[in-house]
């Protein structure tokens, strides 16, 4: 199991470490997590307060909430047909604005 750099997608690394933790205890989950983390992570983890993660189901939460920002989300080319440049401005506006529209996934 490669080790998380914060790169990529926090949950991809949740994922792969619960299937290779199946069967273990959530304490054991948390206890290990330490583990698969190098570098700005480890010191993001470090930096947890003592006794602030009570369950395994927390610091899942916490570790994503922490390190999803780091994403960079593709757009596929449905998405980018979604895309739509308006033609009149906004109100208040005084330029033309692109919007998504709220089928797109980003």
């Amino acid at each position: 199991m490669d080790k998380y750099n914060g790169r990529g997608d926090p949950s991809d690394h949740i994922n792969i470490y619960k299937m290779k933790l199946q069967g273990q205890s959530p304490v054991v989950k948390c206890q290990n997590f330490y583990t698969t983390l190098v570098s700005d992570v480890k010191m993001w983890y470090n930096k947890l307060k003592p006794g602030s993660i009570q369950s395994w189901t927390q610091l899942k939460r916490e570790f994503v909430n922490a390190f999803i920002g780091n994403l960079t989300m593709i757009a596929d080319i449905v998405q980018l047909n979604d895309i739509r440049q308006n033609e009149k401005p906004s109100r208040g506006t005084s330029s033309s604005s692109v919007t998504l529209s709220t089928k797109s996934r980003l």
